[in-house]
């Protein structure tokens, strides 16, 4: 699996999630993107805690009601927690996140996005399809 990063730092951050969860398997999708929207952003790299339990191995619902991060950090973690839920609990709706994302996130919500759903081997598919 090809993953793409935001810059170093990203990457070095999401390396650091995965050791903290016990070096998780690349299987583990909903997992993947979740830390890969976590490692993206500075303010949640500044608290990992407060947004994912490594212990429980869970997400901490509480920092959604708590609205002390910017517009822009609260849709993204929304759309990260969906993607790790693998529901629609907390209304991530696909418009709303990228009509209020900047570049940046809108990059880092895309890859989440296809990591999630494993597009890349999709894709391949699709173009066998109508080659």
């Amino acid at each position: 699996m090809k993953i793409l990063f935001w810059n170093n730092e990203h990457q070095d951050y999401f390396e650091k999630m995965l050791e903290f969860n016990n070096n998780i398997d690349y299987d583990d999708r909903s997992r993947i993107a979740l830390f890969y929207i976590l490692a993206g952003v500075e303010e949640f790299r500044n608290d990992p805690e407060k947004y994912y339990n490594f212990v429980t191995g869970m997400i901490e619902r509480r920092t959604l009601k708590e609205g002390n991060i910017s517009e822009e950090n609260y849709i993204l973690l929304k759309l990260a927690y969906d993607l790790f839920l693998g529901r629609n609990k907390y209304d991530a709706a696909i418009i709303d996140t990228f009509i209020k994302l900047n570049k940046e996130k809108s990059y880092i919500a895309l890859n989440a996005i296809r990591l999630r759903f494993n597009i890349e081997k999709k894709k391949k598919k699709i173009e066998r399809i109508y080659e």
